[in-house]
């Protein structure tokens, strides 16, 4: 995870500590406090909701877990009612039959979890993806999230991206897995606090914390008369703070005025050294020093406005109230301006909340102001994959996300050259694994091979003999399983020919709350071109998530050679990648398609517009044509043979490297003559028509009655340009070619 996010998350941890002895009070229900409820409730949905005792549900045991639930405090605040009578209300709305059948099938039911999950919103009243979320997330508290208004105004306040799915209707569970990856993040960078309710969290912890950025207060701040700190003289930008005036106070007292936390003792001051104000101006700059001191908090969100004109800067506090002299506003914050050329104008309908140098501000007020802000230069710690920013904007790189926290392994699939192995790589590199390794599938590849068999080995005296040699999945495994182990802090060991260790209920519990921190990824090049079911043999169903070490139904198997027992570790993941032209996705083994979740990836015309864009126009002359001479073979390909045999977008990446236009014009060149064209020879080398119909008669001669063919002659230079145009429809006649 970068260290932005680490660091726009500091204040809100600083609060969190700060504050969390009143936090737990203002959280308490039923005399538990915050973290009491929660711990409650996880223990009670486990065992309400355990496959032997959900069909056993009563209306009264809903009412008796129902009377903690957050979702429904919330749900009973909100209509004004008494949170007993709430519940019940809740309850025989719902139909304590019908829920019970509905939570099954989403906690304990087959098939995709978002599609489980959509099911129980979208067909019962009155449920909602906090009840829903809440039921999963306590049910399973290392694996999902709880999802309300709350939380997501935190990912607002935060500045992170926000699920693009629909929040509502049938898609609303694939909203849902996307929040739930990026709470994930969240939770990863939590629990690298040495504090040990954020150290040991879970989802469920991650909720309270989220609770409370999604409360922090919202605050308008005038950078001085017309804006001046901020336009003319622009130290509010320059040094990244906020500040109040009362230069004369601070000259009496200095660094006291920041340890007056009564209204009472600022007001007595204000009296002292402004004994010519008014009462009134008195009290309306005592409680304006008061609220910048001590209203105000870690992680609280500023704009900064030029009266009632627009919002100039978004901010969020990241200091106490501090006191420098040699400033014209002398009592200060620190600032983390993550919206510094914010530009949002102030609607009319909003301008009499302005005019004053401090107001707190609602949030129906102040959110719809902060979703507006431009980001013309966003702040480099204000997005969640900022490591990098192809990663964070790609859909396909956000659906790589979901699907490997649903499932565990992914195939990414489509035509040869389409960057499958470079997006494997870039996703493993921006989420820093604890390891990753690499295996390419081939068709003599085996079990023996990827597991474990019997190898020749050479005794003291020379002679040879058979001895059992762990395989590459194996070893990776144990590899996975002795890093979580230890950043568990757990004294367990998968030693080399032993069995897998058995650990406790709490020392699985543990190592699923280490499970984020230390990641193993594996990809498996070209993974359709080994025998995938001798390959695996019968550690496919091992594979599922469900199924994997720590996890509820988790699975071991004991290995034919070695007799030991082997589990997969629940923090190793798989990527693997497959050439459609090799292989159709329809022809994989049934088995694996269902363990596996599948991303297509297409020629990407964009990818090379954005990457081979130059500053000279007869550079970018032959860098367009390159684009286009693609788009028209993979057009003519898709309607000759299918869209699996496409050209992918990286054969033509290298032209990035071209410095002139001859040198555009030989790259292009040589990847045209030595990739493009042996690779179309190879598509359609028993229809020599259909080569030629989608490489053009200036690249592909036909022999007598068009049964054979031959390449034609490799032209250089201008001559091959030429040929290139011709392939687009460029209006260049044949006779003037010839001539």
């Amino acid at each position: 995870m970068p260290d932005n996010l680490h660091k726009t998350l500091q204040p809100y941890i600083i609060r969190f500590k700060n504050g969390f002895a009143e936090h737990e009070k203002d959280n308490s229900i039923n005399g538990k406090s915050g973290l009491e409820v929660r711990e409650y409730l996880k223990a009670k949905v486990q065992n309400y909701f355990s496959e032997e005792q959900i069909d056993h549900l009563t209306r009264d045991d809903f009412i008796d877990l129902y009377n903690y639930s957050p979702a429904l405090l919330s749900y009973a605040l909100g209509s004004r009612g008494h949170l007993h009578e709430e519940v019940e209300r809740f309850i025989d709305t719902v139909g304590t039959d019908e829920f019970r059948k509905k939570i099954k099938s989403l906690l304990h039911g087959n098939g995709n979890v978002a599609e489980r999950y959509a099911e129980v919103i979208t067909s019962t009243k009155s449920v909602n993806h906090a009840v829903t979320s809440e039921i999963l997330s306590y049910y399973s508290p290392s694996e999902y999230a709880c999802l309300n208004g709350t939380a997501e105004k935190a990912l607002i306040f935060l500045g992170l991206a926000t699920p693009e799915a629909p929040r509502t209707g049938k898609q609303c569970g694939e909203y849902y897995l996307q929040f739930n990856a990026i709470a994930r993040e969240l939770l990863n960078e939590i629990r690298k606090e040495d504090e040990p309710v954020l150290h040991n969290a879970d989802f469920t912890t991650l909720d309270y914390f989220l609770n409370l950025v999604g409360w922090i207060n919202m605050w308008q701040i005038a950078p001085g008369e017309g804006a001046k700190f901020w336009v003319v003289d622009p130290i509010w930008k320059e040094k990244k703070i906020a500040a109040v005036g009362f230069h004369e106070i601070v000259d009496r007292i200095g660094e006291k005025i920041t340890s007056l936390h009564d209204y009472q003792e600022i007001l007595d001051e204000m009296k002292n050294t402004y004994p010519d104000w008014s009462s009134q101006k008195l009290k309306i700059n005592a409680r304006m020093a008061y609220n910048f001191i001590n209203d105000i908090n870690y992680g609280d969100i500023i704009l900064a406005n030029k009266g009632k004109e627009k919002i100039l800067s978004i901010g969020r506090v990241i200091s106490e109230a501090k006191v420098d002299p040699s400033l014209e506003y002398p009592i200060y914050r620190d600032v983390d301006w993550f919206h510094p050329e914010a530009d949002v104008k102030i609607p009319e309908e909003m301008k009499g909340i302005f005019g004053k140098t401090i107001t707190s501000m609602k949030h129906k007020d102040a959110l719809p102001l902060l979703k507006s802000a431009k980001k013309s230069k966003p702040a480099a710690d204000s997005e969640l994959f900022q490591q990098d920013a192809d990663i964070m904007n790609d859909p396909a790189f956000r659906k790589m996300n979901r699907l490997l926290t649903a499932k565990n392994q992914i195939i990414l699939y489509g035509p040869p050259g389409t960057g499958k192995t470079h997006a494997a790589q870039r996703y493993i590199a921006a989420h820093k694994p604890g390891d990753s390794a690499f295996v390419t599938f081939h068709p003599s590849f085996a079990y023996e091979d990827f597991i474990e068999g019997l190898r020749p080995q050479t005794d003291d005296e020379g002679r040879i003999c058979y001895g059992i040699e762990d395989g590459i999945f194996k070893s990776f495994c144990m590899k996975a399983f002795n890093a979580l182990m230890e950043t568990a802090g757990l004294e367990r060991r998968w030693e080399e020919g032993h069995d897998v260790p058995a650990l406790s209920e709490a020392e699985k519990a543990q190592a699923l709350n280490a499970r984020d921190r230390v990641l193993f990824y594996l990809v498996i090049d070209e993974i359709n071109r080994g025998d995938i079911p001798r390959i695996f043999g019968e550690l496919i169903t091992l594979l599922e998530k469900d199924k994997r070490l720590c996890t509820d139904h988790e699975l071991v198997t004991t290995l034919p050679y070695s007799k030991t027992r082997f589990g997969i570790p629940p923090n190793l993941f798989i990527i693997g990648t497959m050439n459609t032209a090799d292989r159709s996705i329809a022809l994989l083994d049934i088995a694996l398609r269902r363990r596996f979740g599948f991303i297509e990836m297409m020629p990407d015309y964009g990818v090379l517009e954005e990457h081979l864009g130059h500053d000279d126009p007869s550079v970018q002359e032959i860098h367009d044509l390159a684009i286009a001479a693609l788009r028209q073979v993979n057009a003519r390909v898709a309607e000759q043979y299918d869209r699996d045999h496409q050209i992918g977008h990286s054969y033509l990446m290298k032209l990035g490297g071209s410095n002139s236009r001859d040198e555009a014009v030989e790259t292009l060149q040589y990847i045209w003559y030595y990739e493009v064209l042996p690779l179309m020879q190879e598509y359609f080398y028993d229809a020599p028509q259909k080569l030629k119909d989608c490489v053009g008669s200036g690249f592909v001669i036909l022999g007598e009655k068009g049964r054979s063919f031959t390449l034609a002659e490799e032209r250089d230079g201008e001559e091959f340009i030429q040929m290139i145009q011709m392939l687009v429809g460029a209006a260049i006649p044949q006779d003037e070619y010839e001539a």
